[in-house]
């Protein structure tokens, strides 16, 4: 008796049980998908929210901020002439001040590193109710999904623009602590990577299977903010600026190592004999500002890392340099192959020099801020992102019209000038005036001269 009740019961539970392991997909609907909750990705958020999108906003640890709370180096690394002037965007200005304002000063542990530091915790809970009063404020939506990663991307053919691709939806997975084990981030990111992917439940970690969606317009943005470039892999698109040709000869030509150092060798010269720069390149589709020296560091001798009496190894490469205040191009942030996809943070197209300079929070939240503007702007018109950049070096309408919001929303797109440079500027404007002022006059009774005669 009892045991035909048992296996009755059991054939009544244990399909129950196998449903619960395989759960159903949620699916979830949002007008920007953008997957990284660090500092580029949370400014994309607030800009997107701040104009009343639904943003769905993905994070593999349980924190926002990246660097500055899950992280653990909860200081903002800025350069004097940027912190000095307040040359930052709005949104990164709003979190200075809600950290002086938490704690009554900027640095209530006398930090050394930076004017503005904080508790790592502190971070995630100040940046997540900014974005909470921007969806207030801009009649946006927040959807927020920590301990998600994604695992796969579907793309298709894009039927309205050159024959491109467009993200059609994206899957991830959701964790949550198994029964019985502990809370997920008492274990190091790199012992749980791995299985964070897997679709299947473990002794840490128990599943959800979430699918992201664009509305029923079916145009949505993709933002790639995560802190590995994982978004890019998964698309499969090529690590180039912009969407040239590089199938051209001119492309694809290779150096010989010979010719390699001769061309090294003649452009060390040009600041021997002088011809050095005096600014950073001026781009016509700038959507953001930044300035921080090169600083490339080698990898550490001893491991641990953090071992006592460490040093870097001396035949790593190595770079310690000042730089000129810069732009940043939308060029950058536009990846070949795939239209509805923007990239953001310290995964925009440079080189790795450059991207020493690239890396800080400040100028993280810049390309945020750009990327976050430049989606909605792209969805309000009805265009792709390309599309703004395709007339280049001439300009556009609705590109100007872009950098005229960013600028109206308080992200800057040029670096401030300081009082001495524009008196210098406006001396050397006067004097080229007044000499073609008088080169005019020579010409005219030049002019009058030769009918006379």
């Amino acid at each position: 008796m009892c045991f035909a009740f048992c296996l009755v019961l059991g054939n009544l539970v244990l399909p129950a049980i196998k449903i619960l392991s395989q759960p159903q997909i949620e699916d979830i609907q949002c007008d920007l998908l953008v997957v990284g909750g660090g500092i580029s990705g949370v400014a994309t958020a607030y800009e997107a929210l701040k104009t009343g999108h639904t943003v769905c906003l993905t994070e593999i640890t349980d924190w926002l901020g990246g660097q500055v709370s899950s992280q653990g180096t909860s200081a903002l690394d800025e350069e004097l002439g940027k912190s000095t002037q307040l040359a930052f965007s709005q949104g990164y200005l709003e979190l200075r001040q809600r950290i002086a304002s938490h704690y009554g000063t900027q640095n209530p542990g006398r930090c050394w590193v930076s004017e503005v530091c904080f508790f790592p915790r502190d971070g995630h809970l100040i940046i997540l109710a900014m974005l909470q009063e921007a969806a207030k404020s801009g009649g946006g939506s927040l959807r927020w999904f920590p301990k998600t990663v994604i695992r796969e991307l579907q793309i298709v053919r894009s039927n309205n623009h050159k024959s491109e691709q467009i993200i059609q939806s994206v899957s991830g997975i959701q964790h949550f602590a198994a029964y019985g084990a502990r809370s997920l981030n008492t274990y190091p990111l790199s012992q749980t990577l791995e299985e964070s992917y897997s679709e299947k439940d473990s002794v840490l970690f128990g599943k959800e299977k979430i699918r992201f969606l664009p509305p029923k317009s079916g145009r949505w943005y993709v933002i790639e903010a995560t802190a590995t470039g994982e978004i890019m892999a998964l698309a499969d698109i090529p690590y180039r600026v912009s969407r040239q040709n590089y199938e051209q000869p001119y492309y694809r030509q290779k150096f010989s190592p010979t010719r390699y150092q001769a061309l090294k060798n003649a452009l060390a010269s040009l600041g021997e004999s002088g011809m050095q720069r005096t600014q950073s390149t001026v781009f016509p589709d700038s959507v953001g500002i930044g300035h921080y020296p090169i600083d490339i560091h080698g990898c550490m001798a001893l491991s641990p890392p953090e071992r006592s009496l460490n040093y870097e190894r001396p035949e790593e490469k190595q770079a310690h340099a000042q730089t000129y205040p810069f732009q940043i191009p939308l060029r950058a942030m536009i990846p070949q192959k795939i239209d509805n996809l923007l990239v953001t943070g310290t995964n925009i197209a440079t080189s790795h020099i450059s991207a020493a300079a690239y890396r800080t929070q400040s100028i993280e939240w810049s390309t945020g801020a750009a990327a976050g503007m430049t989606a909605t702007f792209a969805l309000e018109q009805n265009i792709w992102a390309d599309q703004l950049v395709e007339t280049l070096p001439r300009k556009n309408a609705k590109l100007m019209t872009l950098q005229q919001r960013l600028r109206d929303r308080g992200n800057p797109i040029a670096f401030p000038v300081s009082p001495t440079e524009w008196l210098w500027k406006w001396r050397l404007i006067i004097i080229g005036l007044l000499l073609s002022g008088v080169l005019l006059v020579l010409l005219q009774k030049f002019g009058k001269l030769t009918k006379s005669k």
